[in-house]
């Protein structure tokens, strides 16, 4: 099979296909296996959708589709099946719901391996095997934005996720890991804004009133991420959670200050 072009709705109509095919196998449902002439034209599809000129570079909205078909299959189907189970059969179900989600980013990210080579490389963006993951971390990042998650939902499911992991192996590198870098670009950056205001005209007038102010912010903030680590982290995390923060607050700016008040003496 040879593409020389094809349009947007022509491509990922064939695309919805696959997806389709895929979450019916997943679900259980009556459906044929996929031949080698299926991956052949799902992977031919996805990568003339790719190397087209503008235009009809569908590369970027290909991956917002991936990511956004990964979502509704979790609002469609995992997350109906896991409300309705309790006990046990939460945990039966939850673990063979994550087994499902795993197989269908891995399956979709070989139609879509060109993709994944080139565009999402290029533009460092998080590799497509890692959309849950992803996912996740949007969720934690909203709620240090100031919006209100669902944080039962998230213990819930780090907590199932935990029971089926008994060395913690997979736990610290799915979610721990991500978590941890997170934190430190996320209060790298809040501290970086904070300090951005000290000139060195300024520093000797404000610097009292100001470093207090500083760490008052700091220590709120140490505290938000106590509280969180708390509400949905493995206890061994709480502590690594609270030295990257502590870094990122008070050791990274004091060596910058200390640094602008040498400077302001010389």
């Amino acid at each position: 099979m040879e593409i020389d072009h094809i349009d947007w709705e022509e491509g990922w109509a064939i695309m919805e296909e696959a997806i389709m095919k895929l979450t019916n196998l997943l679900e259980g449902f009556p459906e044929t296996q996929f031949t080698s002439a299926d991956y052949m034209r799902f992977y031919q599809t996805a990568y003339q959708m790719c190397i087209q000129k503008p235009p009809h570079d569908y590369s970027a909205l290909l991956y917002e589709r991936f990511r956004t078909s990964i979502e509704d299959y979790v609002a469609d189907k995992v997350l109906p099946s896991l409300r309705e189970k309790q006990g046990e059969g939460l945990l039966r179900d939850f673990a063979r719901r994550w087994t499902n989600h795993r197989e269908l980013v891995r399956r979709l990210s070989r139609f879509l391996a060109y993709l994944d080579r080139y565009f999402v490389e290029k533009r460092k963006l998080p590799k497509l095997v890692d959309a849950g993951t992803v996912i996740f971390e949007e969720l934690i990042a909203r709620e240090r934005g100031g919006e209100k998650i669902d944080r039962t939902l998230v213990k819930t499911v780090v907590n199932i996720y935990l029971s089926i992991d008994d060395n913690l192996k997979h736990y610290e590198h799915d979610f721990e890991a991500p978590m941890l870098e997170n934190t430190s670009s996320y209060y790298s950056l809040k501290a970086a804004n904070w300090l951005r205001n000290y000139t060195h005209e300024e520093y000797r007038a404000k610097v009292i009133a100001d470093l207090c102010d500083l760490f008052q912010q700091a220590e709120a903030c140490l505290n938000e991420e106590k509280e969180r680590a708390a509400c949905y982290m493995h206890s061994t995390s709480a502590s690594k959670l609270e030295e990257r923060v502590h870094h990122e607050l008070y050791k990274a700016p004091e060596t910058i200050l200390e640094k602008k008040k040498c400077e302001n003496d010389t």
